[in-house]
């Protein structure tokens, strides 16, 4: 596999309103290469949402710099960075996002409504087996365990292949066992797909199971180790 700097971002800060103002983060560089899977680590209010939210393509409001592909992120319109993630990045979040009038499988293809690029059915239905879920696919979403959605959430972001798949604290929401299972995954899309995954946590199991982790606190990098 060919290395690439999927994200490159440099002394970014993000300030948040005027009265008074409010630093999430500070003078903050991030470089992920392909087939990486880093964790950005810490507590709650330290900056990982808004870092993530910024390489993303989803936060314009920020200073510094921040390329993603090659492309910067602050020369792009509205619509170019909206397909840009639709093409090339996949969003798993803290609360699933599923609509439970659908199923197991049209909520996975709920993004090829949106970017063409998105996937065909075929990508769906392996993307769901490669969560587990594959006996599932006709199923309501609302007949699922909390961890089976986030499962379905993870087969949406990741069934288009995407180039950076971006976890925002995937297991903040989960009992222990789930949230292993949850992380069983996203090491297996790193270590068999050579998925290259993004993941803001504070669980301390994603920082150990990832290749690299950045600790955030009160917005600035504090420490940035290679995990064994």
């Amino acid at each position: 596999m060919i290395d690439q700097i999927v994200v490159d971002a440099r002394d970014l800060t993000r300030v948040f309103g005027t009265s008074p103002p409010r630093t999430a983060i500070e003078g903050v560089d991030l470089r992920v290469h392909s087939a990486e899977f880093v964790a950005v680590f810490g507590p709650s209010g330290s900056g990982k949402s808004t870092l993530l939210s910024i390489v993303g393509g989803l936060d314009t409001g920020y200073r510094g710099t921040a390329t993603l592909l090659g492309r910067d992120l602050a020369a792009m319109s509205d619509r170019e960075l909206s397909r840009l993630r639709g093409a090339h990045v996949g969003f798993v979040f803290q609360a699933f996002h599923l609509l439970d009038h659908l199923s197991v499988l049209d909520n996975v293809l709920v993004p090829s409504l949106f970017h063409p690029r998105s996937a065909s059915m075929d990508d769906a239905r392996e993307a769901l087996r490669k969560v587990g879920l594959h006996d599932r696919m006709s199923d309501p979403t609302t007949a699922l365990s909390g961890g089976q959605r986030q499962r379905v959430a993870i087969a949406r972001a990741i069934a288009h292949r995407p180039a950076l798949l971006i976890c925002d604290e995937p297991t903040g929401n989960l009992d222990a066992d789930t949230a292993a299972q949850i992380i069983d995954i996203f090491t297996s899309l790193n270590r068999d797909d050579g998925a290259t995954v993004l993941c803001a946590t504070h669980d301390t199991r994603i920082a150990e199971a990832a290749s690299r982790t950045i600790e955030l606190r009160d917005g600035r990098v504090v420490a940035a180790e290679v995990s064994p």
